[in-house]
């Protein structure tokens, strides 16, 4: 049975949490029939609770760390591609194009 439920964050549904400690992530469907049983536990007089807060966003400090990091990568990029260290349809891993990128910062 349903011991509490809640909006969950993009409020497309709910996070029903059953008696047994079980979390349900429940769209806003009837067709679903977590939802209709939902619907059941509310007109029996029960409410929901309040969602979390949103997780909060990046700092301007992250945003400009990881544009700097993207500058390194994309500057690392264009020096093996000058040098023939990366040619694109070498098909290589990712592991692969990740250490040449590595080697060039």
């Amino acid at each position: 049975m349903i011991a509490s439920a809640k909006p969950n964050q993009d409020a497309t549904g709910f996070l029903v949490t059953l008696d047994s400690g079980a979390v349900l992530n429940v769209p806003d469907d009837f067709a679903n029939r977590h939802r209709r049983a939902l619907q059941e536990w509310l007109d029996d007089g029960n409410a929901l609770g309040p969602a979390d807060p949103a997780p909060p966003g990046p700092t301007l400090d992250d945003i400009y760390d990881q544009t700097i990091l993207n500058q390194q990568v994309l500057k690392a990029l264009a020096l093996a591609l000058n040098d023939g260290s990366f040619v694109p349809g070498d098909n290589l891993t990712n592991a692969a194009l990740k250490a040449i990128v590595k080697a060039k910062m």
